[in-house]
């Protein structure tokens, strides 16, 4: 009975370290990664930063949707499900954040943008 009980303990911490592994960063990609995937995949391109961030310069085609405004999850409710969402922020910090967000809502095809718009200027 102990060494079976030892077994099914192993094999648990073995399925769920697995799990760990597949909800790695994936959907984490660098700019050439990143604007690939957009020609690849159209969708819904969102900025999470604040308004004067958004003004100050952006990604063409991108809708601001600010994350730390009390709207944010009323507002991205109101994205297509069905359609890819592509989010970025300055450098990583808010998108992080808002990808849970997404993912809670029931959205499923998230792209991150590695190092946010810092990192895309530099391109």
């Amino acid at each position: 009975m102990y060494w079976r009980l030892n077994h099914l303990l192993l094999l648990l911490m073995l399925v769920f370290s697995c799990q760990a592994q597949t909800q790695s960063k994936d959907y984490l990609l660098d700019v050439a990664k990143f604007e690939k995937q957009q020609l690849k995949e159209k969708g819904q391109l969102v900025d999470v930063r604040t308004a004067s961030e958004f003004e100050e310069g952006h990604i063409k085609g991108a809708q601001n949707i600010d994350f730390l405004q009390d709207d944010f999850t009323a507002n991205t409710a109101k994205l297509d499900k069905n359609k890819a969402v592509y989010v970025y922020c300055k450098s990583g910090g808010r998108s992080a954040k808002a990808v849970e967000v997404l993912r809670k809502q029931g959205f499923t095809n998230i792209y991150e943008l590695d190092g946010g718009y810092t990192a895309w200027k530099k391109k």
